[in-house]
């Protein structure tokens, strides 16, 4: 199989075996920085500070505008810019979500559950939100849908946590174009406006979800505006076509939990914006997708990335990162620390033009 480079980029970093990078000025072993020391290239930085590519994106063939998919990778190590990448392993993929009951749609009815589409009582809210979730559910409706309106949201479950809309297995969570839910200004130091725990087979689409960065205490980094995670972590959940803002954590964490990794997690056409810390944290996942999304301004609270894989404690392994925008996230676009097989396609900033 041959590498080609043209206006496809492929930057593909393994650490199945040994180093991620080697012959690169320091050392990268897994567990460390995956762009960890010296210039990758003449053209930019390698350092996990700088630039997601690895001195600009490596790439292997393909052309974007006849929506023609990449070369999947090349027969065996190969030099990139004085950096010696080991063979790949399998292009990764996640398996979607499969909702039964999902043609069967239920809108939720404010006055029934006594909801506020213009703000109204956060813990109301809260409460007649995720009631009639729960009674749709019990009825057998797989799709769910928000009406347009501002939803104030957020309750405290203990001195840690405010809690937010709580989702179910096999349900799609549909937010109308102009349904915005706004989690409540508070002081605790984590927060998941919406939540998928120990969850499978969930779809989330539409709408926005906001964040309370502006009024949170300015050293929290914990508030977040999609959380999927759990105890028994959390499979097959599909993020599509949301704008995600204003978290004083991050717009997606993905978390693993006793199994130490959510699994089968796509990410995909939204616009995740203006978050302290980052727009997707990957925290414990396997067989992830995070494609066609638009990350930036991320500023406020360490790291500040589009995207951050990491977690010393978890298994960060087998992940695709492909078609995104990047821009204006303060402390890089693209962070590895300790991910396998974890691929980067980019169109916006080819190797070799």
């Amino acid at each position: 199989m041959s590498l080609r480079f043209g206006h496809w980029a492929l930057a593909l970093v393994t650490a199945a075996a040994g180093p991620l990078l080697t012959g690169c000025g320091a050392s990268s072993e897994a567990g460390g920085s995956a762009n960890a020391g010296g210039s990758a290239n003449a053209g930019g930085s390698a350092n996990a500070g700088g630039s997601a590519n690895v001195g600009g994106s490596a790439g292997a063939g393909g052309n974007p505008d006849s929506g023609e998919e990449p070369d999947p990778g090349f027969d065996g190590p190969m030099d990139l810019g004085g950096c010696t990448v080991p063979g790949p392993g399998k292009l990764p993929s996640a398996a979607l979500p499969q909702v039964t009951n999902r043609e069967r749609a239920y809108t939720i009815e404010l006055a029934r559950w006594r909801i506020s589409n213009s703000g109204g009582d956060a813990t109301a809210n809260t409460d007649g939100i995720n009631a009639a979730i729960t009674w749709a559910k019990a009825e057998g409706y797989g799709t769910i849908r928000l009406p347009a309106g501002t939803y104030r949201v957020g309750k405290k479950q203990n001195d840690a946590y405010w809690g937010g809309v709580e989702l179910p297995s096999s349900i799609h969570f549909s937010l109308d174009d102009g349904a915005t839910l706004q989690m409540t200004e508070n002081d605790a130091p984590n927060y998941c406006v919406i939540e998928v725990s120990g969850r499978a087979d969930v779809i989330i689409s539409g709408g926005t979800v906001r964040g309370d960065r502006d009024t949170h205490p300015p050293d929290d980094d914990e508030g977040h505006a999609i959380c999927v995670w759990g105890g028994d972590a959390s499979e097959r959940v599909l993020i599509e076509g949301m704008k995600l803002t204003g978290a004083a954590g991050d717009g997606i964490l993905i978390n693993g939990g006793k199994d130490l990794y959510s699994k089968d997690i796509t990410v995909r056409h939204n616009e995740i914006f203006d978050c302290r810390r980052q727009a997707v944290s990957i925290v414990g996942g396997v067989d992830v997708v995070v494609e066609d999304n638009e990350l930036h301004d991320m500023h406020g609270a360490s790291q500040e990335f589009g995207i951050d894989i990491e977690g010393p404690r978890y298994t960060n392994q087998d992940i695709l990162i492909r078609r995104n925008k990047f821009y204006q996230n303060q402390g890089g676009d693209y962070v590895n620390n300790d991910g396998r097989n974890v691929w980067l396609i980019d169109l916006s900033h080819p190797l070799i033009s």
